[in-house]
């Protein structure tokens, strides 16, 4: 089951329930800075424990008139810092469907782990990355302290920072 919220209204039971929960976080938000409707999903992921690994897809809304790709907006950049910052174990919960755990850590990367090109003859922009050592070991961390604290093996993050990143599981 696939649910669609603003978290307004969703049940311990609805997450429980659903194999993923797409979570739409608004431009204002964004740009305020506040973490309000993630705040409420990630309270019940948190109490899911294991049962709410990979079943957090995030989406940005109010950003479709914006030519770049979501990673390349500073504002979701600065938000998706901020996530790191006050969740540091999101990526236990982020899906990696679609490539979206992918594309939030994208999102977390600093612009200097970052290269645009455009090739002016055919007018298409590439953008290279650079594996971020210090995110990594960042979402390492966090993920593993919570592995442990609901008595999972903290090697397991490897695992799940293997499927965004393509650094390889240890």
């Amino acid at each position: 089951m696939i649910y669609v919220t603003k978290t307004t209204n969703f049940t311990l039971e609805q997450a429980k329930e659903a194999d993923l929960i797409f979570v739409e976080i608004g431009k204002e938000e964004v740009e305020r800075q506040t973490v309000s409707t993630i705040g409420r999903m990630m309270s019940m992921l948190e109490e899911l424990g294991a049962d709410g690994k990979e079943k957090l897809f995030l989406v940005f809304d109010g950003y479709d008139d914006r030519p770049e790709d979501v990673y390349l907006i500073p504002e979701i950049k600065a938000y998706t810092q901020l996530l790191l910052k006050i969740y540091p174990h999101i990526f236990f919960f982020l899906s990696s469907e679609d490539r979206n755990s992918s594309i939030i850590y994208l999102c977390m990367m600093n612009s200097e782990d970052m290269l645009t090109v455009q090739d002016d003859a055919t007018q298409i922009t590439t953008t290279t990355f650079r594996m971020n050592p210090d995110l990594i070991a960042k979402i390492v961390a966090g993920t593993s302290r919570y592995l442990l604290s609901i008595g999972r093996p903290s090697n397991e993050a490897y695992i799940i920072v293997g499927k965004f990143s393509g650094a390889p599981a240890r």
